[in-house]
């Protein structure tokens, strides 16, 4: 199963931490629903908040 919210969270932590993955997360938010995008920018904000 595919999971575009993990991989988008994860994309976005990558962006935090300096790696250019802007194209991996535009690519992710094609696939996904405005309310999928929000929730993995969300749970990017969490675990990078809890390290």
């Amino acid at each position: 199963m595919q999971n575009y919210v993990t991989a988008h969270m994860w994309g976005n932590i990558a962006r935090a931490n300096g790696y250019n993955s802007a194209k991996l997360v535009d690519a992710f938010e094609q696939l996904m629903s405005k309310d999928q995008i929000a929730e993995a920018q969300q749970r990017a904000s969490d675990c990078m908040a809890n390290q």
